[in-house]
């Protein structure tokens, strides 16, 4: 594959992932460059290899972290991202995950909003490190005004300390109220895709923010809410609520049984 993505270039910086892997694992950038009649790859630690080198010390176990085994890697050309973000961290792609969802039909008729902004915050990666991994590799989760696309507390994962920041520990870079270039367009793509998947209710799309615009990375079905709960007191507030109240989406009552009450009623069911 590697050969073929360089059949109209001499050098190009790539970016391998597992195909079905997740959380940045054996996640990395190289570069691939032509020389007379093979190929040379250059690893971030400089280390030269040759193509059949680099596929001999690719990682062989199994990279999927969901039912089936799914071997293969992706392939891609490496996104040069916007300076405003590059001057946060420049190691590593730092991209946003905004969450979607997709009205039901019956929803649609009443108001004709298609799809649902819950929330976004932007992940930035520790210096040398080549992904933005929040839990994986230490990076920074910071919470995004979703209607302005300016940038507000940033957060480490408890596995990292869980400590609250408005500047980058590396880079020193304060971040707090910094204004996204080309949100409004990067928000619009988040709507279009949702639109185009109809089957998938609810999905958090990966955003990079190029030079001249959002460039979609990926969707996920399953996003997770932790990054959210970090900057807040909770994922269930009334916002959500009525948003799934008006979708048809099942929700938890707002207060659980107490902990007592719970066993109470346990005793009690065993007279």
């Amino acid at each position: 594959a590697i050969d073929e993505v360089l059949s109209d270039a001499q050098e190009l910086d790539l970016f391998i992932k597992p195909r079905a892997g997740r959380l940045s694992r054996n996640a990395f950038s190289i570069t691939a460059r032509k020389s007379a009649n093979t190929v040379e790859i250059i690893r971030q630690d400089k280390q030269v290899q040759t193509l059949e080198q680099f596929a001999r010390a690719l990682p062989n176990d199994d990279f999927s972290h969901f039912e089936s085994v799914d071997q293969g890697w992706l392939v891609q050309e490496r996104v040069c991202q916007h300076p405003a973000l590059a001057k946060l961290n420049n190691s590593s792609l730092n991209t946003f995950r905004i969450v979607t969802y997709l009205a039901p039909s019956s929803e649609l008729q009443k108001d004709g909003k298609a799809v649902e902004l819950d929330f976004s915050f932007l992940r930035v990666g520790r210096s040398g490190q080549p992904t933005d991994g929040w839990n994986e590799s230490g990076g920074l989760a910071i919470d995004v005004d979703i209607q302005n696309g300016r940038l507000k507390h940033g957060r480490f994962s408890t596995a990292h300390g869980g400590k609250t920041v408005d500047t980058h520990p590396d880079s020193e870079i304060c971040f707090l109220d910094m204004k996204i270039p080309f949100w409004e367009e990067a928000i619009q793509l988040c709507v279009k895709a949702a639109t185009a998947l109809p089957g998938v209710r609810t999905i958090g799309w990966d955003i990079a923010i190029s030079k001249t615009g959002p460039i979609l990375v990926e969707g996920n079905a399953t996003w997770g809410i932790v990054a959210e709960q970090g900057h807040g007191s909770g994922y269930l507030n009334a916002r959500r609520r009525e948003m799934f109240e008006r979708f048809g989406i099942p929700a938890p009552p707002e207060m659980l049984p107490s902990l007592t009450s719970a066993l109470a009623k346990s005793m009690l069911g065993r007279r």
